[in-house]
């Protein structure tokens, strides 16, 4: 019923039911009633669902608190290089920035980082969003030459796959990047490169 009413954008009514399932399985675990091996799966849908109903009440500090024990949950099912967990690594990375908490975020960031690289390798999408989110982090923080390092070698990768819109959006972030070190040079360059990028798309 909670995710039914989220998808109807009843979000009040989302938030109650989600809530009381929370507690139910919550008692479930603690009486022992349950497996908890058997309930965590659902624990976990419930805590994502309840931090989804929050961000899209406004109520994004309160969704963090409900993403954390999500990914805490994740931690204790799947395996400490699993590349899902490396994706809730950067799922909670990027919803700490959403609220501008870079501090927070970067250490679920290179987290991420760290698991994609040593299980995809290098050269892998999960890597370079992974580098994108970093390199946004960066920034929030002021690292500028770190920010652009990051969003370079995220770059690249984007490039040898050919993932387009996600190029472009590493290029704007880029851009912004070289404005604040001063290199308006480059930065007009690379916007430039932008804009003959998407009126060749718009030509195809």
């Amino acid at each position: 019923m909670g995710s039914v009413s989220y998808g109807l954008k009843r979000f009040n009514d989302s938030l109650g039911y989600l809530n009381k399932a929370n507690r139910l399985l919550g008692r479930l675990e603690e009486e022992g009633i349950a497996n908890v091996e058997n309930i965590r799966p659902v624990l976990h849908a419930v805590q994502l669902e309840l931090g989804n109903v929050k961000t899209a009440m406004g109520r994004r500090e309160e969704a963090l608190l409900n993403f954390k024990k999500a990914l805490e949950i994740k931690e204790m099912t799947l395996g400490k290089d699993s590349k899902e967990l490396g994706v809730g690594y950067r799922d909670l990375a990027e919803a700490y920035f959403s609220v501008l908490n870079f501090k927070e975020a970067l250490p679920f960031g290179l987290k991420a980082l760290e698991i994609h690289r040593k299980g995809l390798g290098h050269n892998s999408v999960e890597v370079a969003h992974d580098r994108r989110i970093l390199g946004v982090i960066y920034t929030g923080m002021e690292e500028h030459e770190k920010a652009l390092e990051q969003n370079q070698l995220s770059q690249r990768v984007l490039k040898n796959w050919g993932l387009s819109s996600e190029l472009l959006r590493a290029e704007i972030d880029a851009a912004n990047m070289q404005i604040a070190l001063g290199k308006y040079d480059e930065a007009i360059n690379s916007l430039k490169g932008i804009v003959q990028q998407t009126e060749k798309d718009g030509e195809n």
